[in-house]
């Protein structure tokens, strides 16, 4: 029973391509089978043929040896000439090996072997008459034969010659049988052959059909499912992705919507996804300034990025987001930050799991220029003095990424950004860019786009931003965040006066150079802020 169309298991699927390319061999083998089988049947019945004509011709060559000692005899019994008895000599001992041999080839036919002894028992009587004739002869040459002698062995000669003639009719008969039935068996060979092949080709052809119409519908229905799955899971896979935007959206809501003004600070950022959503993060918080008698906030400065890329990053990255908020640092260090983080991380998100998070959080002061951080496990930011051609890295607090051990600890250390001073914050995803060859931009191709770009914040965030999308091209293979901060004038004349600050948030696969310009459709943010900007969301 065939299957339906709708629905084709694979088991029964695959019987049917099996049964259409074994039928074809097996009936192929069964017809060769077959027709050896008759070449079989012809070759015996013509190897019946040629044995008959070897024993004709061991018989006839029996019969010439026969007369040949006839002759011999009868002309030395009228001549005397001892040629005639010498050659009679050699052909006596031919005769009997002669007849053996005739009888070895009719062994298998009773009768025709039974005549075969017949007529060796005959010649073996007449070549003794004609020995004891010939002894006689050779001891009286003058005397002659007698005549009933005579008689006699021609006798026994018409009476084997008589014999030989039946054989030979016998043989002869049976040559025309056996080559009619090798003949008959040839023709019929022929016609089972031709037969055969018929219906083998007869069949298959039909069976090779229907068995091929029946695949060709299977696979015709096999596309048609094809396509609709195909379909089903564009949609699904669009789905997926208005999600990830969503995600991406919600994620990139967590970061600052404008960079704070800060006395002393010029700021930028540029921060890009290398998919939908990402786990890289960044934020400030304004901080009540150190005594009441200055109205200047400090600032606090959070790098960090999560292990991972997607989905799963971007909620570890929104979970860190909310610890770091819950957090309450009016006084407190930049480490005691870190050790908030880490232990909540560790309780309730990354036991479990593998993940884990790396962060450099900094409190900037503008009452004296003091910068204090702490580091777990991210990457050094780089720093470049005033007028120095050289950048050193941000290294002495360094500590384990955050939710790898709850008992881990973070140390603080501080140093002045004085006028002039360049600190660079950034993620793995900077550094860690490539080209098609597989070269890394490293830290060296960093610390040259930040030497050759001018002081501004802004210059240096593009500067840097450009190398790596000139290393990359438009892959973007893991995500990347820049802070720039630079110190300037802290008076409020030369604040009004400084550089305007810029904050770059991208979609993923934007060039940074073109949001940075406002080019890019779809990016959440890509502007430059005026003096006028409001207060920065904390």
């Amino acid at each position: 029973m065939e299957e339906s169309n709708d629905t084709l298991p694979e088991q029964t699927f695959a019987k049917k391509l099996r049964r259409t390319t074994y039928s074809p061999v097996i009936s192929l083998g069964l017809l060769v089978f077959a027709l050896v089988a008759l070449a079989g049947y012809l070759l015996h019945e013509m190897r019946w043929v040629d044995h008959t004509n070897r024993v004709i011709e061991r018989a006839i060559y029996a019969e010439k040896l026969l007369l040949d000692l006839q002759s011999a005899t009868r002309g030395y019994f009228l001549t005397k000439n001892p040629i005639l008895l010498e050659r009679y000599r050699e052909t006596r001992d031919e005769l009997p090996k002669a007849l053996r041999e005739l009888r070895d080839l009719v062994s298998d036919n009773p009768s025709q072997s039974a005549r075969a002894d017949y007529i060796m028992g005959d010649v073996h009587d007449w070549l003794v008459w004609v020995n004891q004739t010939l002894t006689t002869s050779v001891a009286s040459p003058n005397a002659k034969p007698a005549t009933t002698e005579v008689m006699s062995g021609n006798n026994r000669f018409d009476h084997i010659h008589d014999d030989f003639a039946t054989f030979l009719g016998k043989e002869y008969a049976m040559r025309d049988a056996r080559a009619h039935r090798a003949t008959r068996a040839a023709w019929w060979s022929l016609g089972i052959a031709a037969a055969l092949t018929a219906i083998v080709a007869a069949i298959q052809c039909t069976g090779m059909r229907r068995r091929l119409m029946a695949i060709k519908e299977t696979y015709r229905t096999a596309l048609k499912q094809a396509k609709e799955r195909r379909h089903r899971i564009e949609e699904l896979l669009l789905e997926l992705d208005d999600e990830l935007k969503a995600v991406g959206e919600i994620q990139r809501s967590l970061l600052p919507i404008e960079l704070p003004k800060v006395h002393g600070l010029d700021i930028a950022a540029s921060y890009q996804t290398s998919r939908r959503a990402g786990g890289d993060y960044y934020d400030f918080f304004l901080l009540p300034p150190t005594s009441t008698a200055d109205d200047r906030h400090r600032l606090g400065i959070l790098i960090a990025d999560v292990s991972g890329h997607g989905t799963a990053a971007a909620v570890l990255m929104a979970v860190t987001h909310s610890i770091a908020h819950g957090f309450e640092q009016p006084d407190r260090p930049p480490s005691d930050l870190l050790d908030f983080v880490n232990r909540r991380l560790c309780e309730g998100y990354t036991n479990n799991h593998s993940a884990f998070v790396t962060a450099f959080y900094a409190i900037y002061d503008p009452a004296n220029r003091q910068l204090t951080y702490s580091s777990a496990g991210h990457n050094p930011p780089r720093l470049r003095a005033a007028g120095s051609h050289q950048l050193t890295a941000l290294d002495q607090a360094q500590g384990l990424p955050l939710g790898v051990m709850c008992e881990s600890r973070y140390d603080s250390a501080t140093l002045t950004l004085a006028k002039g001073d360049t600190l660079v914050l950034y993620t793995d995803g900077i550094t860690e860019a490539r080209d098609a060859a597989g070269e890394f931009l490293n830290v060296e191709g960093l610390d040259a786009a930040i030497l050759k770009a001018k002081p501004e914040a802004n210059d240096v965030m593009m500067s840097a931003m450009s190398a790596v999308q000139e290393m990359t091209g438009d892959t973007v293979a893991d995500d990347r965040t820049l802070l720039v901060i630079r110190g300037v004038a802290d008076t409020q004349k030369q604040m009004d006066e400084a550089p305007k600050q810029a904050l770059v948030v991208e979609s993923a696969g934007a060039d940074p150079r073109a949001v940075a310009k406002g080019l890019v459709p779809g990016a959440r943010a890509a502007e430059v802020l005026s003096d006028s900007a409001a207060t920065p969301a904390v």
